[in-house]
């Protein structure tokens, strides 16, 4: 979700909905695999394609209506979590092939399957961003809306570009977060927004948009593993936790505007 958001926020929006489109994929995926009994390549589609399309929803609504993406988004994180319990009547969807739990703790010589997609994540949106012209497009675009426009760059195919990879990435995880609890939950994805805004943050992005570098949300998306795990480990209350990680986004959100006001 963090690699997403690094897109988004790249052009100086902000989607507040990935933790319900986590939730969302879940559930529709579970779903489709105990009707029709998919495999897990059919399944990884299914994911794939709902969360970019839920996310290309986004996109088109904020091209519709003008108004900011913190606004719709956080209007649709409310409509994509509301269709998660009525899909399932507030009941996670269980009973999935084991051939789909296998596929998440098997590994491929003596490395698990989990970190290989990791690393094919990373090194695709790395890629993307520093090697295509659409990946130096976004970043140009949140750094000076003039000069992009000047280029001849849409704001709406830039906004259609990036929620639909938001949405994607959402998806990825939340096909991820089925398969490692072998459930469609529609109350799963709760605060993960919060956890992947402030890794991508913490990875040195400015929520103003502008450059912004996958390996920096790499190293935000440890360090934030890293002050989780450190909470468990002292028994730290989840409820904490969440609190902790709220005074490090506005510490990190508070820095990144002091910079952009001294460039300013």
């Amino acid at each position: 979700m963090s690699l997403g958001l690094t897109f988004v926020i790249a052009t100086g929006g902000i989607d507040l909905s990935v933790g319900s489109i986590l939730a969302l994929v879940s559930v529709l995926t579970a779903t489709f695999i105990n009707e029709v009994s998919a495999n897990i390549y059919l399944a990884i589609f299914i994911a794939l394609t709902s969360g970019a399309l839920v996310g290309l929803i986004n996109g088109f609504v904020i091209n519709l209506t003008k108004a900011p993406s913190f606004i719709v988004t956080l209007g649709t994180l409310s409509v994509y979590r509301s269709l998660c319990f009525i899909l399932t009547d507030a009941t996670p969807i269980y009973g999935l092939p084991e051939s789909l739990i296998d596929f998440y703790q098997g590994d491929f010589f003596r490395v698990p399957r989990s970190i290989y997609i990791f690393a094919i994540s990373i090194l695709g949106a790395y890629l993307f961003l520093t090697k295509s012209r659409i990946g130096r497009h976004l970043q140009l675009f949140g750094d000076s809306t003039m000069s992009a426009r000047a280029q001849g760059i849409s704001l709406e195919t830039i906004n259609l570009i990036t929620f639909s990879l938001s949405g994607l990435c959402a998806g990825m995880a939340g096909f991820l977060f089925m398969v490692k609890t072998n459930s469609g939950d529609p109350a799963s994805g709760v605060n993960y927004e919060l956890l992947a805004i402030t890794a991508v943050i913490l990875g040195g992005a400015n929520l103003f948009g502008g450059p912004v570098s996958i390996i920096g949300t790499l190293l935000g998306v440890i360090l934030i593993g890293i002050l989780q795990n450190g909470l468990n480990l002292y028994g730290v209350s989840t409820y904490y936790q969440i609190l902790f990680v709220g005074l490090v986004l506005i510490i990190s959100g508070s820095k990144g505007m002091k910079s952009r006001g001294a460039l300013r």
